[in-house]
């Protein structure tokens, strides 16, 4: 991260955030792209998360996030609940009516 920023490789970006997407998705995620700030990996939070209901959406067909990492992060956050959906790390492009009904039922919980 100190040499090459939080831009990774335009063809990283098509592997590990873009697999499920059609071609012209890609491309576009990858034009549009920005680098983060150094420091949201970087900086210590105190912040506690808040008591609020919480779904997490497990992404079935993630190449950026393996099920084992997210389970991981399931086990951290600890949320109300957790839903699956069989898609890469990008399902609001690639599967945006079942995330939206995942998240419309979750809401009507």
């Amino acid at each position: 991260m100190r040499l090459a920023g939080t831009k990774p490789p335009d063809e990283a970006i098509h592997k590990s955030l873009c697999n499920g997407l059609s071609d012209a998705q890609a491309d576009r995620v990858v034009e549009q792209f920005r680098p983060e700030s150094r420091r949201l990996y970087t900086d210590e939070s105190s912040a506690e998360i808040p008591d609020v209901p919480s779904l997490y959406v497990k992404t079935m067909d993630d190449n950026e996030l393996s099920r084992s990492m997210q389970d991981a992060m399931v086990a951290t956050i600890q949320p109300d609940d957790v839903a699956t959906i069989d898609a890469g790390h990008m399902p609001m492009l690639s599967h945006p009516d079942e995330l939206a009904g995942l998240l419309n039922e979750f809401d009507e919980s």
